[in-house]
């Protein structure tokens, strides 16, 4: 809920908080006279960047990105010097500098949390961009109010009440292109003649009886009838012999 103060309504003047407030501002200082060392995590034109030896504005980091000596410019880096600039003193100085190598190998995926985690570690007092503010960072620092801020919309073409037959074909090959169907029954037509073409054409035919196999059975089984009716014969003719 917000609440407002009417100085006409009460019949009041401001005389009094002004005179608190001008006393507070000239008394006090937060920060006594520091010189702040800030980060800037990347190039973001117009916003934060370095210009090369042709005063080309640049906007893919290189080496030049780690020399100290070129400076950072920007809309961002100059609102921090009109603070320094109304601080009154109370920030001395502020020096512009690249995060650090370190915090890159750490965070390879996301310049700004490697920013974030040189905070963390001491490196830099405070750094300046476009932070989204996660989770993940709020563990590592703290966030000062926003003074910018980015809106997203998704934009979508408007839903026709279209309900004809060939329109509901139409949403059912809406997810691929024309090129990349064709390219579907593509492959799955060249899959099935495959398929038939290495297919055994004798794979699944009906194999006629092993009458061989039964002949043989057979003919050993007359030939052995045959040896013992001669061994019969051989054993009776010995034993008359014998006798």
């Amino acid at each position: 809920m917000d609440l407002f103060y009417s100085y006409s309504t009460c019949n009041a003047t401001a005389d009094d908080w002004l005179k608190v407030e001008e006393d507070f501002v000239d008394n006090n200082r937060f920060f006594g006279g520091i010189d702040l060392k800030i980060s800037i995590p990347t190039y973001f034109k117009q916003y934060m960047y370095k210009r090369d030896s042709k005063g080309i504005i640049l906007t893919e980091r290189g080496d030049e990105y780690y020399n100290d000596s070129i400076p950072f410019e920007g809309v961002y880096i100059h609102y921090l010097k009109q603070i320094m600039e109304v601080s009154d003193g109370d920030i001395t100085s502020m020096t512009f500098t690249h995060r650090s190598k370190v915090s890159d190998i750490e965070h390879p995926t996301s310049t700004y949390t490697a920013t974030i985690q040189d905070i963390a570690d001491g490196f830099i007092d405070m750094a300046v961009g476009s932070f989204w503010v996660t989770p993940q960072r709020l563990r590592m620092a703290s966030f000062s109010l926003p003074f910018a801020s980015d809106k997203y919309s998704l934009v979508i073409p408007k839903p026709s009440n279209d309900s004809s037959l060939a329109e509901e074909a139409r949403k059912v090959l809406a997810p691929f292109s024309f090129g990349l169907w064709g390219l579907l029954l593509g492959v799955i037509a060249v899959t099935a003649l495959l398929s038939v073409w290495f297919t055994d054409p004798h794979a699944n035919q009906i194999r006629p009886p092993n009458t061989s196999r039964r002949n043989s059975t057979n003919s050993e089984r007359v030939t052995m009838q045959e040896l013992k009716r001669t061994r019969g014969v051989s054993g009776v003719f010995s034993n008359t012999m014998e006798k």
